[in-house]
C-alpha cells in the first residue's frame, strides 16, 4: 500500500521520507473478500477508504428493495460516505462494498 498511496498523494504535493511516513502511520492496510460488505447502512463512519487493488462502491437500497449505486471506488482512488465522515453525526446512508 505505501508505494501506491505515496505516488497518489505526491500527485499533488511532494513528501520527503519522514514526512510520507507521519502520514503512513495514520492509515491501516485491510483486507476484504468479493461482495464483503463494509460499511452497512446506519453504521459511524470513521474510515476513508483509498483502493489499492479491486473496486469498492457505495450504494443505498429503497424502501422497495433496489439497489441504487452512488459512486464507485477504483484502483489509486479514494471512498467514502462524505456527509457522515465529514460531519459530527458521522453515520452513514449508503453501504459500501468489495468487488462488484
Amino acid at each position: 500500500m505505501g508505494i501506491a498511496l505515496r505516488q497518489q498523494i505526491e500527485k499533488i504535493v511532494p513528501l520527503t521520507n519522514d514526512e510520507f511516513e507521519l502520514v503512513l502511520s495514520h492509515f491501516t492496510e485491510r483486507n476484504f473478500r468479493k461482495h464483503q460488505i463494509i460499511v452497512h447502512e446506519g453504521d459511524y463512519v470513521s474510515y476513508d477508504f483509498y483502493v489499492v487493488k479491486g473496486l469498492m462502491k457505495s450504494s443505498h437500497t429503497n424502501p422497495e428493495g433496489k439497489e441504487h449505486i452512488i459512486q464507485f471506488g477504483l484502483e489509486d482512488w479514494w471512498i467514502t460516505d462524505p456527509q457522515a465522515f465529514h460531519c459530527s453525526w458521522g453515520m452513514v446512508t449508503p453501504k459500501m462494498g468489495c468487488g462488484w
